[in-house]
């Protein structure tokens, strides 16, 4: 990316309150300091890279920037024709919270495309915030006597299936900067994935789970010595088993199963046999779900109100119809596409990253656009960075 030297710095800076805004997001409960670093910080540089130093002209051309773009676009006129008493307020909100969406993915887009990610510092610097992360909610969770209960955390882990997703994401993208040859940093990965996978396991979330179960998967595979893997992977069976053994389960995975499948799929199939009411230009992004018929449906089915659909696809077609939806799904070709003109650590890295957020979208996540919450670490993050860094794939010779 054409930078002058005034711009590097600008882009380094805009590392530094990144990584503040991911920390105190995940660290604190006072949601004004984290939202900080980025009113403070990212939105203000973000904005001076755009207009001062013409990153505008180089990002304009990129093909997963421009799917972005619509589909943040389509998303958002959908609260035109939104059901919501308060209509203009409803416009108001939607178009601040679209702004700062979009300037938020161009930040991560810039921030991926200068490759300052791609740093070992920055990989100690992920997995010590979601080692600080977890080990801080274990603690209140052991001493106020929670167990077998879900575990949720403090910020924006304090919801046990998102606060689950949000310590994955940014595990996840710490992988970028990690060097499986070197043993101090193969320690630390494994170390932090140990700690983060008992947060997940604790918070008896069926998606994280399975990204989880994913991401050890994947992180065997990268280890380049057949005996460190084969080391590695018998000492988490032994550790699972110990687990077993030492420890009563038996209400653990009961609490689980009596929640049975949390009524997802009578949700998905109730919704899939009505499509005719959302199909072509959904319901509009302003609207609440419970309080129309489709959602009187759904709760005649499954005996409660249900906030939204429990799958990002789903909600991409359900409040901003077709176009989102064919969109969302052209984003995640593309990156996959990209991906395959890659090879080593980096391409399975990435394609472990795109793994675990769709994991993450089946279950759980909807509206992309809104005010700095989970969403923002769970899917902008990561899909900002990675476009970013891939955009430069079209640059190469």
């Amino acid at each position: 990316i054409r930078l002058s030297l005034v711009g590097s710095e600008m882009c380094i800076r805009d590392r530094y309150f990144t990584l503040l805004f991911i920390f105190f997001a995940v660290i604190q409960e006072y949601d004004h300091l984290y939202r900080a670093f980025f009113f403070a910080g990212i939105f203000p540089l973000t904005l001076l890279l755009l207009f001062k130093h013409d990153c505008w002209l180089e990002i304009k051309k990129d093909r997963v920037f421009q799917l972005i773009l619509l589909l943040l676009f389509s998303l958002y006129i959908s609260v035109l024709w939104s059901d919501t008493p308060h209509f203009w307020k409803s416009v108001l909100r939607y178009s601040r919270w679209f702004v700062i969406t979009l300037v938020f993915v161009i930040g991560m887009f810039l921030y991926g495309r200068s490759q300052l990610y791609r740093s070992r510092s920055y990989s100690y610097a992920f997995q010590t915030i979601t080692i600080l992360a977890a080990l801080v909610s274990l603690y209140f969770y052991s001493s106020e006597g929670r167990f077998p209960l879900r575990l949720v955390g403090i910020g924006l882990l304090d919801h046990p299936i998102m606060g689950s997703a949000v310590l994955l994401v940014v595990w996840t993208l710490s992988l970028t900067g990690a060097d499986f040859n070197k043993a101090n940093s193969l320690v630390l990965t494994l170390t932090s994935l140990v700690v983060v996978s008992i947060f997940v396991v604790l918070s008896q979330s069926r998606g994280p789970m399975v990204a989880l179960c994913f991401l050890w998967t994947g992180c065997i595979w990268l280890i380049g010595s057949a005996r460190i893997k084969a080391a590695v992977g018998t000492a988490v069976i032994l550790a699972a088993l110990f687990v077993v053994n030492y420890f009563d389960l038996y209400a653990f995975f009961m609490s689980m199963l009596e929640r049975g499948d949390s009524y997802r799929f009578a949700i998905w199939s109730t919704l899939l046999s009505n499509t005719h009411d959302f199909f072509w230009m959904g319901i509009g992004i302003a609207t609440d779900l419970p309080s129309t018929p489709l959602g009187g449906l759904i709760r005649e089915v499954v005996g409660a109100s249900i906030l939204h659909p429990h799958n990002l696809f789903l909600s991409m077609w359900v409040y901003g119809g077709l176009v989102p939806l064919c969109l969302l799904i052209a984003l995640f070709c593309v990156l996959f596409r990209k991906v395959l003109c890659l090879n080593g650590q980096e391409r399975v890295v990435i394609i472990m990253t795109i793994g675990v957020v769709l994991f993450l979208c089946a279950t759980d996540t909807h509206k992309l656009i809104s005010s700095p919450q989970e969403v923002w670490l769970i899917i902008w993050l990561p899909i900002g960075i990675l476009s970013g860094r891939l955009s430069l794939l079209q640059k190469a010779p």
